[in-house]
């Protein structure tokens, strides 16, 4: 049933349709099936940019932008961007491609998710940062890298690293989709 209601959303359809192909009052409903274009008009037209809302790992509600990056051809890219970052450089982003429009969706989703389940840093007594593993997962933002929706500038990761002196460490970028 959670899948059913998923896609029912995703498509903008109500469950009665999706069940059934009727609106719940017995008369036939005008399909709007997600990848599929209706006189023109695909998934993107119809339901996108959308706002999303998810809780972070400290219960904080955070609203994404969710927008079509390039349509029309396979794979199908999404892009989600927080809507009100708590520094005007910063702020979560994230991406995901799928076959079709709701492959696409779904996985973006789940990478939101995901991605604002764990802190990578935390604030320390004396209101500097701190590590909270050995790991920093983000993405390079205009300046500066952006961690847990955080700009931290060059000079901060430095000083994040110099913590770690003889430490060995990689640097790792996923493929786009990923």
């Amino acid at each position: 049933m959670r899948h059913l209601v998923m896609i029912a959303k995703a498509a903008g359809v109500s469950l009665d349709w999706l069940a059934t192909g009727c609106d719940g009052r017995g008369m036939e409903v005008e399909a709007r099936l997600p990848g599929q274009a209706l006189d023109g008009v695909g998934l993107e037209a119809v339901l996108l940019p959308a706002i999303e809302r998810f809780l972070d790992c400290l219960g904080r509600e955070r609203e994404f932008v969710i927008e079509l990056v390039a349509g029309g051809s396979s794979p199908v890219c999404m892009l989600a961007r927080e809507r009100w970052p708590q520094d005007e450089r910063g702020g979560y982003c994230f991406a995901a491609s799928g076959g079709n429009e709701v492959e696409a969706l779904f996985r973006l989703r789940r990478k939101i998710q995901k991605g604002i389940s764990r802190r990578y840093l935390a604030l320390a007594p004396d209101a500097s940062l701190r590590m909270l593993s050995d790991t920093l997962v983000g993405y390079v933002g205009e300046g500066v890298l952006v961690i847990d929706g955080r700009a931290v500038s060059p000079a901060i990761l430095v000083e994040l690293l110099e913590r770690r002196r003889g430490e060995h460490f990689v640097f790792q970028f996923p493929p786009w989709g990923d």
